[in-house]
């Protein structure tokens, strides 16, 4: 449901902010709820009283756990992604990689994120070519502006959860390394990149 027309929902970098409006008592409605899905948060529109006795519109967020999957398509060539929660700032993902993986030396300096290996092996490098090798259900803690590539090693599917720490969907720049087009940032609402093809009927986590 929209908010009333008197209330004026702005957005402040980390969601929205507590935003009074003053009101015309005759025009003041019910509690709303209105979605804000790129955030995660519920968005709750209240009359109250101000101390001079007139009626405000306050407008403010509310927390709002997100339940989800790991299930995800298993793929016989290219790679996939799927952004499966986004908070203020920390965003939880699913990707897969049939081979390859992320091949040029980057960085990101606006998010620390981590990565666990929930299938197949991945093997790191760093800024100085060292080499670290995750297995099944081991994982790697990337700093922010830490440098680092890496690639599937194993002989099936690697499917990695990546969680994301800092700044957070629009907010989030480009990392420092990467060439070519950029991919459009994965929302709540557009939340899969596939550049791959799946196997009819076969998943991860089913």
């Amino acid at each position: 449901m929209r908010a009333p027309a008197n209330v004026v929902l702005r957005e402040h970098g980390r969601g929205l902010q507590e935003q009074p409006q003053r009101a015309d008592p005759a025009h003041v409605q019910a509690v709303h709820d209105v979605e804000y899905p790129r955030m995660g948060s519920q968005v709750v529109v209240q009359q109250v009283r101000s101390p001079e006795g007139e009626m405000e519109m306050v407008v403010a967020t509310v927390p709002k756990a997100q339940v989800f999957s790991l299930k995800t398509e298993l793929l016989s060539a290219g790679k996939s992604e799927t952004l499966l929660a986004q908070g203020d700032q920390l965003d939880v993902r699913i990707k897969v990689y049939s081979e390859g993986g992320e091949n040029v030396l980057h960085a990101h300096m606006d998010h620390a994120h981590a990565f666990v290996v929930l299938d197949g092996q991945a093997t790191f490098h760093d800024r100085d070519g060292n080499a670290t090798v995750l297995n099944k259900y081991e994982g790697i803690l990337l700093p922010l502006g830490t440098q680092y590539r890496f690639e599937n090693s194993g002989d099936t599917n690697l499917v990695l959860l990546r969680a994301g720490a800092g700044k957070n969907g629009a907010e989030r720049t480009r990392a420092v390394g990467k060439v070519g087009p950029a991919a459009p940032q994965l929302t709540l609402d557009n939340n899969k990149r596939i550049g791959g093809i799946p196997i009819p009927g076969e998943f991860f986590g089913a």
